[in-house]
């Protein structure tokens, strides 16, 4: 932008804001002049981090969405040069162009005026070409395809020169297009088929055609028939596809300007607009340099067809880079696989000056190249919603760059190159991993998804960049959040608006936390959800299954998810901590110069060591507990919120143990290809010398012959098939030919083998034994033999065909197809003579041979069959002779020589040949010498006759030179300046692997042939012969050794090591080339660039001396699961662990020699045939059964996928629905669902070992564990917490405790305890298992003390919980090596549970026991020492009513205290008689009658005694004013007291928490008090204690004084006594009588006063410790109840005894307690005074006026 439009801008926005000092920043000013001058604006630009587990890896995204005021467009044209075309119009209208796309009339028919030969008829020929489809200028078509490829007929517009844009969109699927002006050309244009994800849109120019390098005519571009052939590289695709067709104008209508190169600029070639540049390089990867500039507003196109050879270019319009390239970036760039285009809209610069644009031009090898840069061609505009998703991501590439703060970018322009930074289709939300990412896109588990989803928002434009992945034990780290949110987005001008104004400019970016978790979307993501994993179980097809689970873990990308996971994790409080652990990291991002030089990270480098793990700071999440403020806040049941919160961070912790590894794929597909492989051994020919070694075969056991010609026995196709099915099946596991058998109806019974023949066979060709003349399949690529030098793979009977790595296969040759080769079609017409003839077969046709055969009508021989090769001995016999019975024997040998006259057992024991030779010695047509041939010329007689001492040799067609007699004569004849070749010629001295001479074809190899079975024995032929044979390297002789070279990365874009595949064939010891580049001695002079001399190993030790490391081929062309050798050191190579599949091994194996022994047979006189050994049969479809198979090990392989993702989202997602639902406007008890947690699915199969682990235990099936066939096992989670036993608070003070279960104890059906559960269990859902092992993790140790037997518990839908008496073992855990507690389970008949036990032995027989023995024994006790003192205390009732009855005395205060202490007694008796029984367990009415209630009565007792005696000592009234005053405080006191008890009965009755059960199953809420009814539990306890303690006090006070004024009263009274001397005997009779009354008294208020006070405090103690530690030891209990409520009735009992027979006898002579007595109570003051000496007492006989009250006073 120049200063004074930025000056102008400044100006304005300070003028309307009136601020001169406000500050506008570079980046600010840009964007501002980018809205004012383009109109585009920006109305957000917001970033947020999603992460996710898609298919089993981690994914980590910033997610970036801009959204504009309008829409965008991509800019679509034809992107041709200007060019004059010649039309093939005659008169003005008649066509007489080429059109073959009407099968009805193929081709059409031309008019007469035509040239009738132009047009090929064999384009139309229906055999070749069956079937193909026509497609229309400018109409989208939609075509897909299961796996065959699509033909399709396009007819150009021959009326105008037309140019043509073919435009694909890919809907689903991978695939390429083979385009050309004929069908099956090899110089057809291909579209991208090493890296197919891009954007489909070769152009077809007519200035496309011309002249190759080498003359070869390059018309591709054609006004007859565009031939399109869509080759399918995915299972299924589909697609649009539209031909853009414009007319070119003419070079008429070009500018006439021309342009001028720049003078600074002196490497730089201008271009010109509209015309094709063209240009030649003269080595590979060359640069080239062009500029062009823009003058005004244009649409440029860059247009670089792959006509030559595929070019890549690059742009920059920076002048500080004027020559950008691979290492220098540019701002734009086009290095997409063979045509590259991109269109930009572009402006002049801002001053008004042209835009220079900088373009290099690279070509990867040496040969002419041409593109086109144009500004005049006709667009129109697409928007970028417009499209499907895959397509519409893929024609945005290149549209903007990311730039980092540190000044670094990251670039998208083509799929392949968006590992970290990529565009996406404009999705409703942005959504990362559809295209799949480039670098998963070969992934096993990714490369066959399909994904159907294309909605769209207009005005939108997203990107991602791919923070980190984690697969397995993998981890790419590419930059931090942070990094990226303060990065900016350049927009690179190939978007623009409706007016075709560029999108231009770069941009910051917002955090985008605006998300809110809105249950109702959530819910209908969930419902999505739901449906997608219904759907799971009705699809076994791999691709189907893998593309549903995709479906299903993408969708926990959704902004819903993203909202509502959130928001769960902020109620979850975590602690972040950073251990080391040890990970195999790529923690370097792509443009970071560490990431070339890390394993982990360049692939390079994997190929020369391993990825090793290091020590890495990882951040771990450690839970510390849940905001309950938050979730009481926000949530509906706070509780259940809780326990759901809980669960579902457990989840997350331990989701990762639900992945199935990566590698188990791998080894699925490995194990069955083995299998295969292996068992391809059987078909090899079985070597014989006699029928007896061949067998027999078939029901009747039909002999099998031995072909003594080739010694091989002739077992027929059919019966090599079945031992090969039968090696095969007995190979593979159940599981893995579980569908294929289920899809065919085949069982496992003793039919298997011959059923499943019957279904995989097919009519082919094939011989009468063996495997000869059968339809086998040969791997190619298109090309090869013309452009490339490839091994050949032929002779595969399937896809496990074992391969030689080939450079072919590393990805610059694409195009590869797996063809048949079959001989169907002259099956019948194949055929032999039995004898040897002249016939040649190169030369003579099959009736000339058949003549020459008949030729010869009988013959002297042996035959093995009539169908066999024979042995003419005519030479030794005639037919009398051969018709002897004396015939003498004839020895034979395997290599058809003959002996005659030899005995039997020296034919056998000393005559015989090997099967390969002892040796090979180098020799020569006999010539040596110096030999001369021409440099540029041929050399011929003539020439050499010119040569000085030069001689021509007729026999060996050479010029020889006779006088130069040694090697170095002759090299030094060689002079630059002369056109000939002096060579000197010694074969017989030749090195074996030097054995050539290709100027005079003089040298070759001859084999020494073994001559004993010791030195056969000896011999042998190794492995890396392959590598020196003729037939795979046609350009060396045999054995001829090789220059080789390690593995390098030779071209930009291929990141394994490979070779040149033009130029080298690969080796597992290195790089060679195509043709003999020297000596043993040139490749020594070479060692310091890497080159060896690789010789064929002669013997044993050199062939097993060469070690190597053995990987899996991961080439992207090589057929699947095959192996080559990398350059790893063994140490490298060992230590890459074991998912590597690396293994140091041989390179090469020896094989050694086989000696065959003579057999002597018997001539016989036969009559010669023409034999037609083969025939059309119905054999074994190899490549079928492969097919099959594999789709039966990738339903396995699906089905622990299933599992894989129902187990990890059952586990969030259910608990996140919860969760979300609570935290919602409408939380309800709805919110939370009830299930056990899936933890996966398991398929056993009958006759098979298998197992299924998970994080607490694993299940395993044996051989017998399924009878027939594959089932179905789902394997969940249950809680033990369902089991918890837990017991609610009561309101009494429990003296003693119930006998509890353990927190997860099981009952018998007697309700006894008789164990505990020791884990989580487990649910099994299966169909058909009639047997398995289940083992659990458990902890029993705690327990052992208690119970003694290890067992499983079960529980089903209709059952409680019941021990099984099952055996029981233990093992280690495979995953932890934690104790799992195992059994054999059998009969399964419905959904079971299943959980680790351990009980005591007689479980079954247990009775309930509510205490323990020593408990209920010390309880009965208790009752029965109760009720003897309640007998007692009835007893004293009995007789207070007899009395009254009888009239002898009135009711008593007294008589009301020891009633009330009876029923209490009794109460207390009567409850510990029960509750031995369990009744009053969980009882609250009886809680409060028996043990509440009676506390009060206890209470009531005892205060009656405390209130009396404190009126006695305390009051100062007299009479009824005192015994008045005296029942108000009885009454007052018992009033207060039985209303606590209502109070506190009824507060905690109704504050009794009722749950319900909010959380189902899923969630366990335990049953527990109310915190209301804790605390009034607790206050009743502390008012139970007060009130003892006031008791107890006021009996030690109380008593205490009463105590001491009777001990002062009896002094007085003795006092008194002793001055009054004779007081008279009545008076001394008296004063007797009342010191011994006196001191009974005194003697049994000390006893009350010491019970009540002791027991009483002790109670306030005792009371605190029930409530408070609530111990369960009965002793405790049972002395504290004696000490408290026994002993203190005792002294009530015995101090205020009732249960004398006063008043019942006559008699005068009473004795009276003062104060309180049996009869009368006095509260006369004066009879209380205290004078001086003491208190004075009044006789209670006295008729003293002073009022006194009798009891009848109290009377009711």
């Amino acid at each position: 932008m120049s200063q004074i439009k930025k000056k102008t801008i400044e100006s304005i926005i300070r003028l309307n804001f009136k601020n001169d000092n406000i500050k506008i920043t570079e980046d600010a000013m840009d964007m501002l002049c980018i809205y004012l001058i383009n109109c585009i604006n920006v109305k957000s630009s917001k970033i947020i981090e999603k992460s996710t587990n898609v298919l089993g890896v981690e994914f980590d995204y910033a997610l970036i969405d801009f959204e504009f005021d309008q829409d965008l467009y991509r800019i679509r044209n034809v992107p041709c040069g200007n060019f004059d075309c010649t039309l093939p119009i005659i008169n003005d209208n008649i066509d007489c162009s080429c059109d073959y796309t009407n099968m009805n009339e193929c081709p059409k028919i031309l008019d007469s005026s035509c040239d009738q030969t132009l047009c090929n008829v064999d384009f139309c020929n229906n055999t070749k070409y069956p079937n193909w489809e026509t497609i229309k200028a400018n109409v989208p078509t939609n075509f897909e395809s299961t796996d065959e490829p699509i033909i399709i007929r396009y007819k150009a517009n021959a009326f105008i020169c037309e140019g043509i844009r073919i435009e694909s969109s890919q809907n689903q699927g991978r695939y390429y297009i083979s385009i050309g002006n004929s069908p099956s050309s090899i110089f057809n244009r291909l579209t991208p088929n090493i890296s197919p994800d891009t954007f489909i849109q070769p152009a077809f120019c007519p200035s496309d055609n011309g002249f190759d390098i080498d003359g070869t005519p390059l018309d591709i571009w054609t006004l007859d028939t565009y031939f399109l052939k869509i080759i399918p590289l995915s299972k299924y695709i589909n697609f649009n596809l539209t031909i853009i067709s414009k007319e070119i104008e003419p070079t008429s209508k070009l500018p006439t300007t021309t342009c001028t190169n720049l003078p600074d600029l002196p490497d730089h070639q201008c271009i010109v607009d509209g015309v094709p540049a063209v240009g030649e390089t003269k080595l590979a990867s060359e640069l080239a340099y062009y500029t062009f500039q823009v003058t005004k507003p244009s649409i440029v196109s860059f247009s670089a067809p792959a006509i030559y050879q595929d070019i890549d270019f690059f742009i920059s319009d920076d002048p500080s880079n004027t020559k950008p390239n691979y290492t220098n970036p540019s701002k734009w760039e086009c290095i997409n696989e063979n045509d590259d285009y991109i269109i930009l809209s572009l402006k002049p610069n801002l001053d008004g000056t042209p835009k220079t644009l900088y373009i290099t031009v690279s070509t990867y090898y040496a040969s002419v190249y041409s593109f086109t840069v144009s500004t005049l061609t006709t667009t129109e505009l697409i928007s970028i919603s417009d499209n499907f998703a895959r397509g519409g991501a893929f024609s945005i590439l290149g549209s903007s760059r990311l730039f980092l703060p540190n000044g670094s970018f990251y670039k998208c322009s083509g799929w392949s190159t968006c590992t970290s930074y990529s565009i996406l289709y404009p999705f409703l939300e942005s959504f990362p991993v559809w295209p799949i990412p480039a670098q998963f896109v070969d992934d096993y588990r990714f490369n066959k998804i399909t994904y159907y989803n294309d909605k769209s928002r207009k005005n939108h434009y997203s990107t991602a960049f791919l923070l980190s992945t984690t697969e397995g034990e993998f981890s790419q780290l590419n930059k931090g959040f942070q990094d990226i949110l303060t990065s900016k987005i350049e927009f690179l001008n190939t978007l623009v608006d409706k007016n075709g104004n560029p999108l231009e400019g770069k941009f910051t970016l917002t955090l985008n936390n605006e998300l809110k978790c809105d249950n109702e979307k959530f819910e209908e993501l969930l419902k999505e959800m739901d449906n997608l994993e219904s759907t799971l179980y009705n699809n076994t097809d791999f691709s189907i299954v893998n593309s549903i689970i995709f479906n299903i873990d993408t969708l926990t990308l959704s902004d819903s998810w993203k909202a509502c996971s959130d928001k769960a994790g902020s109620f979850l409080q975590t602690d972040n901590n950073f251990v080391n652990k040890s990970l195999s990291i790529c923690s370097y991002s792509s443009n970071d110069p560490e990431y070339d030089l890390d394993p982990c990270c360049n692939v390079t480098l994997s190929f020369f060591q391993c990825c090793q793990p290091k020590m890495v700071p990882v951040k771990v999440s450690e839970f510390i507990g849940i905001y309950d403020d938050l979730v009481e806040d926000q949530c509906f049941s706070s509780q259940c919120t809780a326990s759901v919160l809980n669960e579902y961070y457990n989840s997350l912790s331990v989701v990762s143990e639900c992945d199935v590894p990566a590698f188990v794929s791998t080894n699925s597909a490995m194990e069955m290809r083995d299998a295969l492989r292996d068992c391809k051994d059987v078909l090899k020919d079985t070597p014989c010398i006699s029928d007896g070694d061949c067998g027999t075969y078939g029901s009747n056991n039909q002999s099998i012959i031995c072909d003594l010609k080739q010694r091989i026995c002739m077992i027929p196709p059919e019966q090599l098939d079945l031992k090969y099915l039968e090696c095969v099946f007995n190979r593979l596991p159940a599981s893995y030919t579980y569908s294929f058998l289920n899809k065919y109806g085949i069982q496992s019974n003793d039919s298997l083998i011959s059923n499943v023949f019957n279904a995989m066979s097919w009519n082919d060709c094939t011989n009468q034994y063996g495997n000869d003349y059968r339809g086998t399949y040969t791997y190619t690529a298109s090309g090869i033999g013309i452009y490339y030098s490839c091994y050949p793979t032929t002779n595969c009977l399937d896809h496990s065909c074992v391969t030689v790595h080939d450079a072919c296969f590393d990805g610059q040759i694409g195009g590869w197809s797996f063809s048949l080769q079959s001989n169907l079609d002259t099956c019948e017409s194949i055929g032999f003579c039995q004898i040897p003839t002249d016939c040649d077969p190169e030369v003579d046709d099959e009736q000339t041979c058949i003549d020459k055969c008949n030729a010869i009508q009988e013959y002297c021989g042996y035959c093995s069959t009539n169908s066999t090769d024979c042995f003419n001995f005519d030479d030794n016999f005639d037919e009398a002779q051969c018709k002897s019975p004396t015939v003498p024997n004839v020895c034979i040998l395997s290599n058809g020589e003959v002996f005659y006259d030899v005995d039997p057992n020296d034919c056998e024991n000393n005559n015989g040949n090997c099967n390969l030779p002892c040796g090979k010695e180098c020799v020569g047509l006999g010539y040596s010498g110096c030999g001369i041939e021409g440099g540029s010329f041929y050399m011929n007689e003539t020439v050499c006759q010119t040569i000085l001492n030069a001689i021509w040799s007729e026999d060996n067609y050479m010029c020889e030179l006779a006088n130069i007699k040694t090697k170095e004569a002759c090299a030094a004849l060689n002079d630059g300046d002369v056109d000939l070749i002096y060579q000197w010629v010694d074969c017989e001295n030749q090195p074996l692997d030097e054995c050539y001479d290709f100027t005079f074809s003089q040298c070759y190899l001859k084999p020494i042939e073994c001559t004993t079975k010791a030195e056969c024995e000896n011999a042998g032929q190794c492995s890396d012969s392959y590598f020196f044979k003729p037939e795979n390297v046609p350009n060396y002789p045999e054995d001829m050794g090789k220059c080789v070279r390690g593995h390098f990365a030779y071209l930009t874009g291929f990141q394994t090591p490979t070779c040149d595949t033009f130029y080298q064939s690969d080796s597992p010891m290195g790089c060679f080339s195509y043709y003999p580049e020297g000596s043993h001695r040139f490749c020594n002079l070479h060692a310091d660039e890497g080159f060896t001399w690789w010789a064929p190993a002669t013997t044993r030790e050199e062939c097993e001396a060469p070690m190597g490391c053995k990987i899996l081929d991961k080439s992207p062309y090589n057929l699947p699961y095959n192996f080559r050798f990398n350059q790893m050191t063994e140490e490298l190579c060992t230590g890459c662990g074991n998912e590597s599949l690396n293994s140091w091994e041989n390179i090469f194996q020896w094989t050694p020699a086989v000696w065959q022994g003579g057999i002597s047979i018997k001539p016989q006189w036969r009559t010669n045939q023409y034999v037609y050994p083969t025939s059309v049969r119905k054999v074994l479809n190899y490549e079928q059964l492969f097919n099959e198979l594999d789709d039966s090990v990738n339903t396995h392989i699906a089905d622990l996928y299933r599992s894989e993702v129902l187990c990890r989202m059952e586990r969030v997602e259910g608990n996140l629905r919860s969760i979300s639902c609570s935290c919602s406007e409408n939380g309800s008890p709805d919110c939370f669902s009830s299930s056990a947690l899936l933890l996966g699915q398991s398929k056993p199969c009958a006759n098979e070992e298998s197992s299924y682990d998970f994080s607490f235990g694993r299940v395993e099936f044996n051989k017998k564990s399924v009878q027939l066939g594959c089932t179905s096992v789902l394997v969940s989670q249950v809680s033990q917490q369902l089991y918890k036993s837990t017991i609610a608070q009561t309101l009494s003070s429990n003296f003693v405790s119930y006998k509890k279960p353990d927190n997860y104890g099981i009952l018998n059906e007697k309700d006894a305890i008789i164990g505990t559960i020791l884990g989580d269990g487990i649910t099994i859902n299966t169909q058909g298992v009639l047997s398995l092992t289940i083992c659990l993790q458990f902890n029993g140790t705690k327990y052992s003390k208690s119970y003694d037997v290890y067992d499983f518990a079960i529980s089903t839908s209709n059952s409680p919980l019941r021990p099984l008496n099952v055996e029981t073992f233990t093992k280690k855990s495979p995953i932890d090596s934690s104790e799992l507690l195992c059994t054999i389970l059998t009969n399964f008949t419905e959904d079971k549970s299943f959980f680790p036990i351990i009980r005591i032995e007689n479980w079954s027989s247990q009775e309930k026991e509510v205490f323990d023995k020593t408990a209920t024994g010390l309880i009965y006790t208790l009752a029965c020492i109760f009720m003897l003192t309640a007998i007692w205390g009835i007893f004293q009732v009995v007789m207070v009513a007899v009395r009254k009855y009888k009239g002898v005395e009135q009711i008593k205060l007294v008589h009301f205290l020891i009633v009330i202490v009876s029923i209490f007694i009794l109460i207390r008796a009567i409850y510990f008689f029960i509750i031995p029984s369990g009744a009053l367990q969980n009882n609250s009415s009886a809680d409060y009658i028996l043990v509440v209630l009676p506390t009060f009565i206890y209470f009531t007792a005892f205060t009656i005694i405390v209130s009396l005696w404190y009126m006695i000592v305390n009051s100062r009234d007299s009479g009824r004013t005192l015994f008045k005053r005296l029942k108000i405080i009885i009454l007052a006191t018992n009033l207060i007291l039985y209303l606590l008890f209502i109070v506190i009965v009824l507060v905690f009755n109704y504050t009794e928490d009722h749950p319900s059960n909010d959380c189902g199953t899923r969630i366990v809420l335990e049953v527990s008090s109310t915190t209301s009814q804790y605390v009034v539990s607790i206050v009743y306890a502390i008012i139970q204690a007060i009130i003892s303690f006031v008791i107890g006090a006021a009996f030690l006070y109380l008593g205490g004084s009463l105590y001491l004024s009777m001990r002062s009263i009896k002094k007085n009274r003795n006092g008194a006594s002793a001055n009054g001397g004779g007081g008279g005997s009545s008076g001394g009779s008296g004063g007797s009588n009342g010191n011994s009354s006196s001191s009974q008294h005194q003697k049994k208020i000390f006893i009350v006063t010491f019970a009540c006070s002791i027991g009483f405090i002790i109670h306030c103690v005792f009371v605190l410790i029930l409530v408070a530690a609530n111990p369960s030891n009965i002793t405790f209990s049972f002395l504290g109840l004696i000490i408290t409520e026994i002993i203190p009735s005792l002294s009530i009992f015995y101090c205020y005894n009732q249960g004398h027979f006063t008043g019942l006898k006559q008699s005068s002579n009473t004795v009276h307690l003062e104060y309180v007595t049996p009869n009368r109570e006095d509260f006369n003051s004066n009879s209380r005074r205290v004078g001086d000496s003491g208190l004075s007492y009044k006789n209670n006989s006295s008729t003293s006026t002073k009022e006194s009250f009798d009891s009848s006073s109290f009377r009711r």
